[in-house]
């Protein structure tokens, strides 16, 4: 471990969950991917992270913001279906505790404790629509 950022470690993790989703034909990247890629595209993206106020801090218990945003292009073939189905997906993936417990202990770097629904916001640009979710992770880095 050692070198990893808790946003890398939950980016990574979130990533991997998404990827095992069923998700063919969609392109999964973490926020701080160089690759651009035109949609159908899902980003998971740790914005912010910071200390747990009530846990003591120095034991590496960390709050992460975490985006979550799925695009698809209008000019697909039932795009606005295909974007529904998708966007039920990521927010099926982050319902399921239990199976992100598991990517992120198979990691070895982080364990998730519990992962907290805040948001979830849609919008639709010239030629893609989409879906931003917002979830917090606490989680702590393996010691």
């Amino acid at each position: 471990m050692g070198t990893k950022s808790i946003r890398e470690i939950v980016e990574t993790a979130c990533v991997t969950h998404l990827g095992n989703q069923g998700l063919t034909g969609v392109s999964i990247q973490p926020g701080l991917s160089l690759s651009v890629i035109d949609p159908p595209l899902i980003v998971a993206s740790a914005e912010t992270a910071g200390l747990i106020p009530e846990l003591p801090q120095g034991l590496g218990n960390y709050s992460v913001s975490l985006q979550v945003m799925v695009f698809t292009q209008t000019d697909e073939t039932d795009s606005q279906a295909n974007h529904r189905a998708r966007s039920e997906k990521v927010a099926s993936a982050f319902a399921d505790i239990a199976g992100l417990k598991a990517v992120f202990s198979s990691g070895g770097d982080a364990t998730l404790y519990d992962v907290t629904f805040q948001s979830i916001q849609d919008s639709k640009g010239e030629r893609a629509f989409g879906t931003t979710f917002l979830f917090e992770l606490q989680c702590v880095l393996a010691p």
